[in-house]
């Protein structure tokens, strides 16, 4: 999948209502409001599996869920969606400090890097990133 292509698919398939959100792998989850002072963030990422090229995008919404910004890119020898994912998560954390945006909440659909994050990042490996 082309990263622009994830991008149209975050943009196009967001809908802008409050929706509980449940963490199952095979449960698409819906877009969310962030509190009123804040921004969300979402962050998609692919791996064509018959290369090593990742795409990866985001989008930042208001709380009415204006889109305000986005991005996409690609990553070049990439061994894993697991490392794709990561690698887009932190590409997307330094592009809002980048832009100098402070209260930012992330959303991303990749339950291993939650898990990860969840048990302060002891099972990531990002010496490779």
């Amino acid at each position: 999948m082309e990263d622009t292509a994830v991008w149209l698919n975050l943009h196009d398939t967001l809908p802008i209502e409050e929706y509980s959100v449940m963490f199952m792998d095979s449960v698409p989850q819906k877009w969310q409001k962030p509190p009123a002072s804040f921004l969300k963030c979402n962050v998609g990422s692919s791996l064509d599996g018959g290369s090593t090229i990742a795409g990866a995008a985001w989008v930042v919404r208001d709380a009415r869920g204006v889109v305000l910004l986005h991005s996409g890119r690609a990553f070049a020898n990439v061994s894993s969606l697991h490392q794709a994912n990561v690698m887009a998560l932190h590409w997307a954390a330094e592009s809002m400090s980048d832009l100098k945006l402070k209260k930012v909440v992330f959303e991303f659909s990749a339950l291993e890097v939650k898990k990860a994050m969840d048990h302060h990042f002891s099972v990531l490996d990002i010496s490779s990133l």
